[in-house]
């Protein structure tokens, strides 16, 4: 049988974040699922949705957003190649791209190579 950790493991840490994916690691899942989404300077993140909600602040557009403007309210937000880093040779990844998502050219290459 198959387990497959769900944005990670994200009953125990907040989804789509490498400390999920270690979590899904430790209790040695089979396949770790993470949403994909891509940030305006085209950097593929781990996201569920369309907006990232800021506590009193307008929400913040993911696809209209700049990477390092995110980050600064979701410290533990993660790249794709940080969770491709984490995952590699421990377990597989099950990447959900995003409607509407367009990756670079580099990770479409990548994905191909993998299968």
């Amino acid at each position: 049988m198959q387990i497959i950790g769900h944005r990670g493991a994200k009953g125990l840490a907040p989804e789509n974040t490498i400390l999920a994916i270690e979590k899904a690691i430790e209790y040695k899942v089979s396949i770790v699922e993470v949403d994909v989404r891509v940030t305006k300077d085209g950097v593929p993140i781990l996201f569920h949705n369309r907006k990232l909600k800021i506590n009193h602040e307008p929400w913040l557009v993911i696809a209209k957003t700049n990477y390092a403007r995110l980050k600064q309210y979701k410290d533990d937000l993660a790249t794709l190649e940080q969770a491709i880093a984490a995952t590699a040779h421990k377990m597989r990844l099950c990447m959900e791209i995003k409607s509407s998502v367009k990756l670079p050219k580099y990770y479409k290459v990548s994905i191909k190579a993998a299968r």
